[in-house]
């Protein structure tokens, strides 16, 4: 945990006294640590990493497998690496955290108003525990982020006619069908591609996340219908199984919500949000419901994976609307909260990333 909030205070340094313009040479500096704490980890770091491990030395078997035949993606990936090039399994996974923090990068580029926040939410309540686990997922949700980025690359150059948009809608359906090969969830993503172009009012956005909050009441029905399209692979979880979802793990989401909407106004002179924010807000709208519903099945939570990165974003924003004396007391009192929320979240968790063991310290992890 030491290392974990090490990092996180950097970034806070950096967000206090650093200078906010975003340069390349301030955003590789900004997103090195990470990369270095997801790339170094060992196999012990993350409840998942130990079977991605195996799944890695046994990659040729996996291309048969009958419980991974659907995400061929990922199996060839793994096996290129493991067969082909003969990579040990950190090396593999470095290269999986590169590109995971490249495209981080060029989203925070892109997207935030102050990185090294940004990078604290990410770390704090955002994908970073997932990511240290969920190697496949992280991948697709890193793919599918692409399509965002080049949509907000296109509104800020103007290249917004139709045959840009079409190109857009194409690749970006193919981009979404690879993540698909690497975890099928990604499919959730694909309508999104739709509303890239959506601008949203106050009023919009509001009603958008009295909806999504709404959920957490008709929960069960909307699980129950969600239950005629799990995939064969996943019919062993029941849809209607409740299980005990921490309470701050469901009440935060919702909160983020309720702040980001009240206090983020339009632009003066502006009706609507742009483009970006308002696809943020459907962003932060959807991971509330998916939370929401992830109450009566935890496996639906995963869904909530492919939206997190709005609160990287949506929070930054909020704070930066606040005006006089009152922005600095909410800073605070968010900088603590998300510290506070990390280590209940990580301490000790079901995700076992609290020890932090570098890959060189294995002695099993070395010899493939």
């Amino acid at each position: 945990m030491v290392l974990y909030f090490l990092v996180l205070f950097y970034w806070l340094l950096f967000f206090a006294f650093g200078r906010k313009e975003i340069t390349n040479k301030r955003l590789f500096f900004a997103v090195l640590p990470l990369f270095l704490i997801m790339a170094l980890k060992s196999v012990s770091v993350g409840s998942d990493t130990i079977s991605y491990f195996t799944r890695y030395v046994g990659a040729f078997d996996m291309l048969s497998a009958e419980n991974a035949i659907t995400e061929p993606g990922y199996n060839l990936f793994s096996y290129f690496f493991h067969d082909i090039i003969g990579a040990p399994f950190w090396v593999f996974n470095a290269v999986v955290a590169a590109f995971v923090c490249f495209i981080l990068a060029l989203f925070l580029k892109h997207f935030s108003t102050n990185i090294y926040f940004s990078l604290f939410i990410y770390m704090t309540i955002g994908l970073f525990t997932m990511s240290m686990s969920g190697l496949r997922q992280i991948l697709a949700v890193s793919i599918c982020t692409v399509p965002v980025i080049w949509a907000k690359v296109c509104e800020e150059k103007g290249k917004e006619q139709s045959p840009h948009k079409i190109l857009r809608l194409i690749v970006g359906i193919m981009l979404v069908l690879l993540a698909y090969t690497f975890h099928n969830s990604a499919i959730v993503f694909l309508p999104i591609l739709f509303l890239m172009d959506l601008r949203l009012s106050r009023w919009q956005t509001i009603i958008i996340m009295m909806v999504a909050i709404a959920t957490l009441v008709l929960r069960t029905d909307i699980v129950d219908f969600m239950g005629n399209f799990v995939l064969d692979k996943y019919e062993k979880y029941d849809l209607e199984e409740g299980y005990m979802m921490n309470v701050l793990a469901l009440l935060v989401p919702i909160a983020i919500g309720i702040f980001c909407v009240l206090v983020s106004k339009p632009e003066i002179n502006e009706h609507t949000y742009s483009k970006a924010l308002s696809l943020m807000f459907i962003f932060l709208a959807l991971q509330v419901a998916f939370n929401n519903l992830a109450l009566s099945q935890n496996q639906i939570a995963r869904l909530g994976f492919y939206f997190m990165n709005s609160y990287m974003i949506l929070i930054p924003m909020a704070l930066k609307r606040i005006h006089g004396n009152l922005q600095p007391i909410a800073t605070f009192i968010v900088v603590v909260l998300c510290l506070v929320y990390f280590y209940l979240g990580t301490h000790e968790g079901t995700l076992r990333i609290d020890n932090y063991v570098f890959f060189w310290q294995d002695s099993v992890y070395l010899r493939y």
